[in-house]
């Protein structure tokens, strides 16, 4: 190799020597900011909380519980007044009318278009009314479906109804027709004729002996034998079912059908004018009918429509709540404490109703939404909005709070109350003018809803730490593969370099070589 030759090759490889040593470098400094952001990642592990999971204890409480009179009741809210005494919510169980929360129920704007199907006016008849036999009951067979004599001190079982024994307009017949067990308790209806739906049972097998004894549960003078549980065809709507029908003029054009469109029948339910010009139809679902304007759009009562159904204030719909009309309203009134002293008109305005039916009766329910929910819609669920709807309930149980002022309470040693003496009257200045004492028990009670609401919380949360710690984990494990290839490539480049240093020093020793022949033939 000629001394220009070496020379320029040794320039050449150690340019490309530098070039590597730079590469490495950038390389280098890249793992470097790497490495940091691996730091980042790790510290912020570090940072994290792992979520605590609730204590049921956090959730129990000591709750007081007394006996005033025939009432149960509990300690609610206590308020010490600085003088030894105290103001003290007194939760009274209660059992009677009330509202009891029965879920969600859509509601969308009324719409333009629903959907009718003709009824045939002389098959609509009151629900379950049945022809009365002309003879009684006497001895019929075991499990015969009779309708039974009892009175309004008669405690309905699971599925029962009161019947009312009525007769027919023209004197002929007679037959039964459901009623309320509110009218009965109030003594609306004769307990001479007041029966309930009942199965024989005048017989008795023994599963051991197969011993048979009589055990009636009837009296055979006064209950009759159910041969057919077809409607009986005199009757009508009753005033409540009236707001699910329509009237259909010649023309097609529909009206909201109402009372004045009706004659009311000798058994109180309600028959289609004869001559009226009108047809009854029946609102329904989209499967079942045909697709009309609906009327209820220019109805200035209907706000909306809850799960098909017109909806009304309560105050708008008074008649077709009927006779219950008032203990609908006492139902509101024990359900929603902050409404006890608000006039029946008040709480009419501040509720609305909407009526449905199950298939194949002709029976309305009315449920119960707070207008406020209705009109504000507040809960919205995959694009659709729900409210809150009560049934009434009779019998209901609930709880009735009375604050009571200027209590005394007694503690133990451990800090618990063991009485309470509230006063049983007051003097003009606000004193206590005597005391009943009521002996306290307490119980720790775990408030499981809430428990169950912290639990959730606890698995969301460690729900979102896991998911946290997952996403760092595959940061740190994407930057360490990029470290590692990083690495490689700096093993690549070292080999390179190390190559090319053999390669400077074979070039460097021939340069020397050479040098050292040329100055040896003109020395010698």
């Amino acid at each position: 190799m000629g001394m220009s030759a070496s020379q320029a090759r040794l320039i050449q490889l150690e340019a490309r020597q530098s070039n590597l040593e730079y590469q490495g470098q950038q390389i280098n400094q890249e793992r470097t900011i790497l490495s940091q952001q691996c730091t980042d990642l790790y510290n912020s592990l570090l940072a994290m909380t792992v979520p605590t999971p609730p204590s049921t204890q956090d959730y129990t409480v000591v709750k007081y519980s007394g006996v005033d009179g025939a009432s149960n009741f509990n300690l609610g809210t206590i308020i010490p007044n600085g003088d030894n005494t105290y103001n003290i919510d007194l939760q009274y169980k209660k059992t009677g009318h009330y509202m009891n929360s029965a879920g969600t129920a859509l509601v969308e704007e009324v719409p333009p278009y629903i959907y009718i199907k003709p009824v045939d006016d002389s098959s609509v008849s009151t629900t379950s009314a049945y022809q009365k036999p002309t003879e009684p009951a006497g001895e019929v067979a075991n499990g015969t479906n009779i309708m039974a004599k009892e009175n309004k001190s008669y405690a309905l079982q699971n599925g029962e109804q009161f019947y009312e024994l009525k007769q027919s307009a023209d004197g002929k017949s007679s037959y039964f027709v459901p009623v309320d067990e509110s009218d009965v308790k109030a003594g609306k209806v004769e307990d001479s004729k007041l029966y309930v739906k009942k199965t024989a049972q005048n017989e008795v097998k023994n599963p051991e002996t197969g011993e048979i004894t009589t055990r009636k549960n009837y009296d055979a003078n006064s209950s009759y034998a159910i041969g057919s549980t077809t409607n009986f065809s005199y009757g009508g709507l009753y005033e409540s079912q009236i707001n699910n029908y329509l009237l259909q003029d010649t023309n097609g054009n529909l009206i909201q059908a109402d009372v004045k469109h009706f004659n009311q029948l000798s058994d109180g339910t309600y028959k289609l004018k004869a001559n009226s010009g009108y047809t009854l139809v029946e609102k329904t679902t989209k499967s079942e009918g045909t697709a009309v304007k609906n009327p209820d759009s220019t109805n200035p009562d209907v706000t909306h429509y809850v799960e098909g159904n017109a909806c009304m204030s309560v105050a708008s719909a008074k008649g077709a709540l009927g006779s219950s009309y008032s203990s609908y309203i006492e139902g509101i009134r024990d359900a929603f404490p902050e409404m006890a002293d608000k006039s029946d008109d008040e709480i009419a305005e501040l509720f609305s109703v909407y009526f449905t039916k199950a298939e194949g009766s002709t029976t309305q329910v009315p449920n119960f939404v707070l207008t406020t929910d209705l009109t504000s819609n507040t809960k919205n669920v995959n694009g659709h909005s729900y409210v809150e709807h009560y049934n009434y309930a009779a019998n209901g149980t609930f709880t009735s709070s009375e604050q009571k002022d200027k209590c005394l309470l007694t503690f133990d040693a451990s800090g618990r109350i063991t009485e309470v003496k509230v006063p049983t009257g007051y003097n003009t200045d606000g004193t206590p003018k005597s005391y009943k004492t009521i002996p306290l028990e307490a119980t720790k009670v775990t408030d499981e809803a809430a428990y169950q609401d912290a639990y959730a919380k606890y698995e969301y949360s460690m729900y979102e730490y896991d998911k946290a710690q997952q996403e760092i984990n595959a940061k740190t494990e994407i930057i360490q593969q990029e470290d590692r290839n990083l690495e490689l490539k700096l093993q690549r480049l070292d080999n390179e370099r190390a190559a090319i240093q053999k390669e400077i020093e074979a070039v460097d020793k021939v340069i020397s070589d050479n040098i050292d022949k040329t100055f040896s033939t003109f020395s010698g």
